[in-house]
């Protein structure tokens, strides 16, 4: 009994980690230009003028 209950809060909290990723990355991707010819190089020059800010 003691184990079931040790595995269901196992994938109970594993769940719940994976939801919270899935949450923050459809957040970061937000951040990046979809209109861009290619998003990442447009995030490449973005942090490459915050480095020649400083």
């Amino acid at each position: 009994m003691a184990n079931a209950i040790a595995i269901s809060l196992f994938i109970g909290l594993a769940l719940v980690i994976i939801i919270l990723l899935f949450l923050r990355n459809k957040k970061d991707e937000k951040l990046i230009n979809p209109d861009a010819e290619d998003a990442v190089d447009e995030l490449m020059m973005n942090q490459q003028r915050r480095k020649d800010k400083i």
